[in-house]
């Protein structure tokens, strides 16, 4: 078996034995002769001229030494009349599927050969479609049944019947097929695959075989005489009908259909009754009435007002509906375009109140200037001199009434009200802290990162600045969830004294400090913040009034802004404190280095602040293993708070 090919006009594909083609396969490294031989000369002379890239043969042949050049062979070649088919296979899983795509167009095939278009139909068993020579024609790139075509046989094929032809080189896979079939191996069809409906196929056949024009001139001579049909000719058309031969008919349907005499009859009958319905009524013709319409104005203005009048009274309620729905659309436009007034107007009237806005806020510029220019002038003498910036800010702001000297400004924090199961190691208190946090208003968001966050500065003992909503509520489920316990508080009222700040200092776990700022207490806390035995965090409700603070209040305790974290108000009532094991096992914190050096030498920030920074980070890194939530939040709520502070 061989294929057209380009060069040699053909190509060795498979050899037949016992009956059966096998694939041939060439040996590269032997010359192309003899038994390795892989390409054929020309069958016969001027063969070229229709030979065409793709096509199948078969052809015994054999090699023999070259009379007139011992240095060649010379092939002998004898075709075989051996009919082989392409083979197709589709994604079709019935014969009207087949069908279906070859009326739409097959991306593949041949209209110069017979092919045949596979399909499953089951485990094991596949049927075939075979288009013949001619049932195809090309459009564009598809192939697509020809009108005509009325029916196409199929067949079942036998999976060991199909050649698979690995071998077809390259240039010859126009086909888009590697599989052929020799045509003996078919039985006969096992049924017909229709084209057509049966009533299109009849109604196709009738007219081919009985309404001619020479059947019907024989009958009706003064029809073709006229060359239209009239009303007098009409009854002459109803009893050529009546008297059609029929006979050849039912042979012909029974053949196309592959079904029985009387189903023929049957079928075909029933297309040539109705063949008479198309012509039933005595009426006028068309011709005859266009005729009359077109004439006569007053008959033609008539007619149409009865077919008006007609139309009317049939849609009735379909006009009403229609009115109906006109009224509501108008009435919804009325009231839109009110609406739409009332907007105008609103919105010229908020841009006269903007225009008075900005204009007020162009007054109020200059006046805010000069305040800003003597809060920076203020603040930068402070910072040379804390105490005397203290004494200074303490005058400004009044010196606070001592409400009782008998008052306990130092008060150690209560048993939480429930308590955990028995927690195992630090993990688990870290856990427990991101559930207690949104008890404190901490948003879903938040709550992982400012843990990790929190739980590295109390392992390592750094001091923080919890500013903004809910700073002590923060605080406190910082200690339920790592001692079991409420904070300590030490509040900062009246005059300072040294003594309840070293109290305070020398308690265990963590304390938290409020009412510190603006007044003479800070000295002494930041002086003393060496000798805490616990994590003390400094907490106010307002990030406006730490501002004024002196910036090296920041070398001493690590900012933190909790205003965009919080999205909701404290609910302690839902907190739970932490009950330890024997065996807990706690975090050991370790030095880390910081990745922001840069950053926060260009904000010129102190080297106190930035060792802070990095401990407090790196170690929430290694704590919670979420180095990008990790570096987001200290970004946005430790960084950012220090440039505001600090006015970078």
């Amino acid at each position: 078996m061989c294929t057209g090919n380009v060069g040699w006009p053909w190509r060795r594909l498979a050899d037949l034995k016992d009956g059966k083609f096998v694939p041939f396969e060439v040996d590269n490294d032997l010359p192309y002769e003899y038994e390795n031989r892989k390409s054929f000369p020309r069958l016969r002379p001027g063969e070229e001229a229709y030979i065409k890239v793709g096509d199948i043969g078969v052809v015994a042949w054999h090699d023999e030494p070259n009379i007139n050049d011992s240095t060649k062979v010379f092939c002998c070649l004898t075709p075989i009349d051996k009919e082989i088919i392409k083979v197709f296979r589709t994604k079709a899983e019935s014969k009207e599927d087949v069908i279906e795509e070859l009326k739409k167009g097959m991306p593949f095939g041949d209209s110069d050969n017979d092919i045949l278009y596979v399909f499953n139909t089951g485990i094991g068993r596949l049927q075939g479609i075979l288009c013949q020579k001619g049932d195809l024609k090309v459009a564009g790139d598809k192939y697509i049944l020809q009108p005509t075509v009325k029916s196409l046989s199929v067949y079942d094929v036998s999976p060991s019947d199909i050649i698979v032809l690995d071998n077809i080189p390259y240039e010859c896979r126009n086909m888009a097929y590697c599989e052929v079939l020799d045509k003996s191996s078919l039985d006969f069809p096992v049924t017909r695959a229709h084209t057509k409906s049966v009533g299109e196929i009849i109604k196709d056949i009738v007219l081919e075989e009985a309404f001619t024009w020479g059947n019907y001139s024989k009958y009706a001579k003064e029809i073709s005489q006229q060359g239209k049909l009239t009303n007098a000719s009409l009854h002459t058309l109803k009893s050529f009908i009546q008297r059609i031969d029929t006979s050849n008919l039912y042979e012909r349907v029974k053949s196309e259909l592959s079904c029985s005499y009387e189903e023929a009859k049957q079928w075909t009958n029933r297309v040539v009754n109705r063949a008479d319905e198309y012509f039933s009524g005595e009426e006028l013709s068309g011709d005859v009435i266009e005729a009359l319409l077109w004439n006569s104005k007053n008959l033609r203005e008539k007619c149409m007002d009865i077919g008006a009048e007609m139309w009317r009274q049939e849609n009735a309620d379909s006009i009403k509906a229609a009115q109906e729905k006109i009224s509501e659309l108008d009435t919804q436009y009325k009231e839109r375009q009110t609406q739409i007034n009332a907007a105008e107007q609103l919105m010229e009237k908020k841009k006269e109140e903007l225009s008075a806005l900005e204009s007020s806020v162009k007054k109020n510029a200059s006046l805010v200037d000069d305040i800003k220019k003597n809060v920076q002038q203020y603040i930068a003498e402070a910072d040379d001199d804390i105490a005397a910036f203290y004494a200074r800010h303490k005058i400004a702001m009044g010196v606070r009434s001592d409400r009782s000297s008998s008052r306990n400004l130092f008060e150690r924090g209560e048993k939480a009200l429930h308590c955990s199961n028995a927690v195992n190691s630090y993990k688990d208190c870290l856990s427990l802290l991101e559930s207690n946090l949104p008890y404190a208003g901490v948003s879903h968001e938040s709550k992982r990162a400012m843990a990790a966050v929190l739980y590295s500065a109390y392992v390592n003992k750094l001091p923080l600045l919890l500013m903004g909503p809910s700073s002590k509520e923060i605080t406190d489920t910082l200690s339920l969830s790592v001692t079991g316990s409420y904070a300590n508080r030490l509040q900062c009222d009246g005059p300072c004294d040294i003594g309840i700040i070293r109290e305070a200092y020398r308690s265990t776990g963590i304390l938290v400090v409020t009412n510190a700022f603006g007044s003479d207490w800070m000295i002494s806390l930041l002086q003393e913040l060496n000798q805490a035995k616990c994590l003390i965090v400094f907490a106010h409700p307002f990030v406006e009034d730490i501002s004024i603070e002196a910036s090296s209040l920041y070398g001493y305790c690590c900012p933190i802004s909790t205003v965009d974290t919080i999205d909701n108000l404290a609910d302690m009532n839902g907190v739970t404190g932490v009950c330890f094991s024997d065996n807990f096992e706690t975090y050991v914190p370790t030095v880390k280095s910081s990745k922001r050096t840069d950053e926060l030498m260009n904000m010129r920030a102190s080297k106190l602040f930035m060792r802070n920074l990095a401990y407090i980070e790196g170690n929430a890194v290694s704590i919670s293993g979420n180095e990008a939530d990790i570096e987001s939040f200290v970004t946005e709520n430790i960084i950012e708070s220090y440039k505001v502070l600090t006015q970078n």
